[in-house]
């Protein structure tokens, strides 16, 4: 029994670390992770705790750009047998990894795999940090639909919940970069098409989903803002 609440104890204090990490607040993870350093014998001990701190410590050096001993730890875990939430963060991460390193095809093919694991989730907020990186990957190589409906479905669960406006802003922003290339992409065809009314109704469009995105990048930038403030 007593082994059993120091496991608890130790896979909240891992909860805690990997919700730092989400936030990006690199100096609070840096904390967490001295913290849990000291606790390794016991983690050792148990081999699902064991799984999840390697797993942690694989993003945590990747956001602290150590990305070499990161992708050495997450290609050592592919041999390993885990529970559907371990490989589900096994994939996740790998996906962010590989983003980290260009590798913008290799990340979808790891989301993709992420996306199989998400009925295993029920942590909303965790489905919806997973759409908001898928839809900067394919942001990334200007799939600007599927971008655009990823990071919505993001945006519409980070917005149910109060505590997460520096996600909403996020999502807000990848909205507002499709929507400005989309149009801009309208007005480009009708241009070609010699349709010039059309097109000068898509440019203007797409001129104002861009000031949109600007105001937000201003928005999150500013000092004196609550939700830039809260920026990760």
């Amino acid at each position: 029994m007593a082994a059993k609440i120091v496991d608890e104890k130790i896979g909240n204090m891992l909860n805690e670390w990997y919700k730092s990490l989400k936030e990006n607040k690199l100096t609070k993870a840096s904390e967490w992770r001295k913290v849990i350093e000291m606790l390794l014998p016991q983690i050792k001990e148990n081999r699902h705790l064991s799984h999840y701190f390697e797993l942690l410590d694989s993003r945590f050096t990747q956001l602290t750009e150590h990305f070499n001993r990161s992708g050495h730890v997450l290609q050592e875990g592919v041999h390993t047998k885990t529970d559907h939430m371990l490989q589900y963060y096994f994939y996740f991460f790998s996906g962010m990894y590989q983003f980290d390193q260009k590798n913008f095809l290799k990340a979808i093919d790891f989301f993709r795999i992420t996306e199989q694991k998400l009925a295993n989730i029920d942590d909303e907020i965790e489905k919806a940090e997973f759409h908001y990186h898928l839809s900067i990957v394919y942001y990334k190589i200007r799939q600007n639909y599927f971008s655009l409906s990823h990071a919505e479905k993001a945006f519409d669960s980070f917005k149910a919940h109060g505590s997460y406006l520096a996600k909403t802003l996020k999502c807000e922003m990848v909205i507002a970069a499709n929507e400005a290339d989309l149009t801009l992409q309208a007005a480009f065809y009708h241009k070609t098409r010699g349709d010039s009314d059309i097109a000068v109704k898509y440019f203007e469009e797409a001129c104002k989903a861009k000031d949109q995105m600007l105001a937000l990048i201003e928005e999150s930038s500013s000092p004196a803002s609550t939700r830039g403030s809260t920026i990760a």
